[in-house]
């Protein structure tokens, strides 16, 4: 979807099936219509804690509106 400034939002469900805290790390990158990467500053892996059965939305939005595809990374802490 994209926001009332004409930026793409991508908006992804992350749920946590174990008993225990899980930490999780995400990265997306935004590519334009020529499906080149869009560079940013300030982006890099983001930290995400969930308690034990927790469920979470989480919004990312595009930097630039040139953005039209993106691709998500998620790591596991360990």
């Amino acid at each position: 979807a994209e926001n009332a400034a004409g930026f793409l939002r991508v908006q992804m469900e992350m749920e946590n099936f174990t008993r225990s805290y899980l930490t999780v790390y995400a990265n997306i990158e935004w590519y334009d219509e020529n499906a080149m990467i869009i560079e940013t500053a300030g982006g890099g892996w983001q930290q995400y804690v969930f308690e034990p059965r927790e469920s979470r939305s989480v919004v990312f939005t595009a930097p630039s509106r040139n953005a039209r595809d993106f691709r998500l990374k998620l790591k596991d802490a360990d």
